[in-house]
């Protein structure tokens, strides 16, 4: 028996996973310490934007 699978970034560009990947760690902190509702880290989330920018569907 075998099994495997195919895990494919949906953003295609690798500069892009990088960038966003530095975005999402740097938006972990204030989160964890303001918390979810606080209005400077609904701004930072809004980069998450940034991945339906990039990503092919």
């Amino acid at each position: 028996m075998a099994s495997f699978f195919w895990l494919q970034s949906m953003i295609g560009v690798g500069y892009a996973r990088s960038l966003i990947f530095d975005f999402d760690t740097l938006i972990q902190a204030p989160m964890e310490r303001l918390g979810r509702g606080d209005p400077e880290t609904v701004k930072l989330t809004g980069i998450y934007n940034l991945i339906r920018y990039w990503a092919k569907v």
